[in-house]
Order: C-alpha cells, then sequence, then structure tokens
C-alpha cells in the first residue's frame, strides 16, 4: 500500500468525527458501525485488500472513539467536546504515533469555515432502522489546502443532538449521519450504517493507552502523505 493512502485515511477520520456535547437522557449513547466502500476506484485487488472496510464509532455522553482496523494498519480518534481535544493513535506495523488537536487547533480550524453550507433536500433513505434525510453539505477541507468540497450525506434527526460535531465537516448537521461520501486525493469513500446500538459506555473506553510517540500533522504529512511512495 502506498504511504498516501494511509496518510489519506489519517486526514479523513480527523475531519469526520461526531461529538455529542449536550447532556441529559436524550442524548444518544452507544455503538454505530459503518461499512467503507470506494465507489469508482482504480486500485487493484491487492490494494484493495488492504483497505478498511469497518468504522466503528463509540459515542459517550462528550466523549467519541472512532476506530479502524486493516490489520497492518490500525487508527483511533477520541474526541472529547467538553475539553474541545481530539487526539488520535495510529499503529503503522507496529509504528506507534500520537497526534493531538488542541482547542487553540480547533478554533482556529473553525474560524476558517465557521458556517458550513447545508441543504437538506426532500428525498430519504432508510438506513441502519433509521429514515435519513439527504443533506448536501459544503465545506473547506484544511488537509487540502483549504479546498471547498461538498459531502453527500443522509442523517437522522431521531439520533439528534443540537451541539453534536463540533468540529468536523458535519458541524452544524441536525442529526447523526448515517451515511456519507467523501473525497480526498482522489479516492472516494462511502461510508454506510449497519448496526446502530444505544447502549450504556464508561468513561474507560475512552482511556489513551500508554506506547504511543507524539508527533504533529504535519509530521505525519511528511511520513505517509510524501510523494506516495
Amino acid at each position: 500500500m502506498k504511504k498516501n493512502i494511509l496518510f489519506i485515511f489519517a486526514a479523513i477520520l480527523l475531519q469526520c468525527t461526531f461529538t455529542f456535547a449536550q447532556k441529559g437522557d436524550k442524548t444518544f449513547k452507544g455503538i454505530i458501525t459503518y461499512e467503507i466502500s470506494y465507489p469508482e476506484s482504480n486500485y487493484d485487488a491487492a490494494t484493495l485488500a488492504q483497505l478498511p472496510k469497518i468504522v466503528k464509532t463509540t459515542i459517550g455522553e462528550t466523549q467519541t472513539k472512532v476506530e479502524m482496523n486493516t490489520g497492518m494498519y490500525s487508527q483511533t480518534t477520541f474526541t472529547n467536546s467538553e475539553a474541545m481535544t481530539v487526539q488520535t493513535l495510529m499503529d503503522v506495523m507496529g509504528q506507534k504515533f500520537l497526534i493531538k488537536q488542541t482547542k487553540e487547533e480547533i478554533e482556529k480550524e473553525i474560524a476558517k469555515n465557521p458556517n458550513p453550507k447545508i441543504e437538506v433536500g426532500n428525498e430519504t433513505k432508510e438506513i441502519a432502522g433509521y429514515t435519513c434525510k439527504k443533506a448536501t453539505i459544503t465545506t473547506i477541507d484544511p488537509e487540502q489546502g483549504d479546498k471547498e468540497i461538498t459531502i453527500i450525506a443522509y442523517f437522522t434527526e431521531e439520533l439528534r443532538n443540537d451541539k453534536a460535531n463540533f468540529e468536523g465537516h458535519f458541524r452544524g448537521l441536525t442529526g447523526m449521519p448515517l451515511s456519507y461520501l467523501l473525497e480526498m486525493g482522489g479516492m472516494k469513500m462511502q461510508f454506510t450504517a449497519t448496526t446502530v446500538k444505544q447502549q450504556k459506555i464508561s468513561d474507560k473506553d475512552f482511556a489513551i493507552p500508554e506506547g504511543y510517540q507524539e508527533i504533529t500533522q504535519e509530521q505525519l504529512r511528511e511520513m505517509f502523505g510524501g510523494n506516495g511512495e
């Protein structure tokens, strides 16, 4: 697998995390599992076999954890809406890295594009047992030089929280996206929820393990973005 593919995965998950900040019984807590497909992919069979197929999102009261594993590569992103921080763990064939985004860094990114344009259409889909509305989101991607991008998502207001998605591409969406299509670095990735489980989530689920070397996003880009070798 080319190094730049790993960087694309890291960048996508850093921008597509979900966080619920509002407290109370109506706040969704549980686990959503997404299946990943690669429409219009030009990768050969060997490369496709190494690409992630599943993303698991664990949602607590004020924290989330997004996990992806390909066997040779794994990534877990922890988001805390109260502290307004994001921490990403990466394990690339035994090399373990930690990337931290501080409140100040996140606020700086939000300031570049404080109000993503969201157009909600009349089209609906049934996904994982929930009726979802179509949303066309126009925003900018800091990982692509602040390039304007469009995301097609289907979201459900049945899993709603007005303070959800405090950062990332889905900021301002009035519900949980259960399907969305992203494109980065020429790669299209379709995420579709297969299961939604409402259950109690422990704070222990968001404990950061030891043994990871802290690096910056710039260092990550140099290591895995590079020239695609």
